[in-house]
């Protein structure tokens, strides 16, 4: 019997690998923007504003480090320096718009690239030990 060809077009892993935090981060900056653009003016919409972040902070980030993590870097040999790359990323968006004032921030970046390294070497390190316990009983 001859074999199907595949319908889908399979992304490389290594591309993924790369890929993935800049995507995720170009996106999470677009939906900030847009929310401060179409947020009208008033104490209202700062609060409105402060739920989001907390939301993005809480919710979106961990999800997704968690994801990557699961998804892309236990198939990665050197998985451990991507979850660095995935945090640098993340905290890159932070960074970049506030170049020039960098001083007051150093607490910030560090906060949070800490807050994305927790949810992506955790994940990473159960699913890593997790496929090496299953690799030894085979």
């Amino acid at each position: 019997m001859p074999a199907k060809p595949e319908k889908y077009i399979t992304i490389s892993n290594k591309f993924k690998v790369y890929f993935y935090p800049i995507v995720f981060t170009v996106v999470i900056v677009l939906l900030f923007i847009a929310s401060i653009i179409f947020l009208p003016n008033g104490l209202g919409s700062i609060m409105v504003g402060l739920y989001i972040l907390i939301f993005v902070l809480g919710v979106v980030i961990p999800a997704y480090c968690i994801y990557y993590a699961k998804r892309v870097l236990t198939k990665e040999k050197h998985g451990f320096t991507f979850t660095f790359y995935n945090s640098t990323i993340i905290t890159l968006s932070y960074v970049l718009p506030f170049l020039s004032d960098i001083t007051d921030r150093y607490l910030y970046c560090l906060i949070l690239f800490g807050w994305c390294e927790l949810w992506t070497l955790i994940p990473w390190l159960k699913c890593k030990k997790h496929t090496n316990n299953s690799n030894k009983e085979i």
